[in-house]
């Protein structure tokens, strides 16, 4: 029977691995829920100034089981996303989608019509959201409104090798 403890023992420490895992599991959710809910508050309330937005657990349940997405006007938290607009709840999906992007933000972004939806001023708060929100990042940003190219284009970020001088200020674009 030393076959037969080596093969609890064994059991136990797969058991024992498991549970770790499945700790490291629900602490990367809730650090990465953190991070999420607050950016996609932030980036709400830039694109819909007067608003915030969260995801919360459902009630009674913890994070891992799912989340919810709660949208207040001043402060006032809407019963359901029905009660908004087309518009608003396209702002809501971009705010969540914008905020997964800023927990592991890529160099490059390219978004096509993302205001088809909207109005001019909340398309021009969408200029302001990337700029605040978005500093490490470029953005290509196809829109077939008229009037917003400037409000769209972050200042361009040029990076030079270490000791090189930048180029004279009247020197063509490369």
């Amino acid at each position: 029977s030393s076959h037969q403890s080596r093969g609890c023992i064994a059991q136990g420490k797969i058991e024992a691995v498991i549970a770790d895992l499945a700790q490291k599991k629900i602490e990367a959710l809730q650090k990465t829920w953190a991070k999420v809910n607050a950016d996609f508050g932030s980036i709400f309330s830039t694109l819909l100034p007067g608003t915030n937005a969260k995801l919360e657990p459902q009630a009674g349940c913890p994070v891992e089981e799912g989340l919810e997405v709660k949208v207040a006007f001043g402060a006032v938290w809407k019963q359901s996303l029905t009660e908004l607009s087309g518009g608003q709840r396209s702002l809501v999906a971009l705010s969540l989608v914008l905020s997964l992007l800023r927990f592991k933000p890529a160099p490059v972004y390219i978004l096509d019509e993302i205001d088809a939806a909207l109005d001019l001023s909340h398309t021009q708060n969408i200029g302001q959201m990337i700029r605040a929100h978005f500093k490490q990042s470029q953005f290509v940003v196809v829109s077939l409104k008229e009037g917003e190219r400037a409000t769209w284009r972050p200042a361009p970020r040029r990076t030079r090798p270490s000791g090189t001088r930048p180029p004279p200020a009247n020197a063509p674009d490369p």
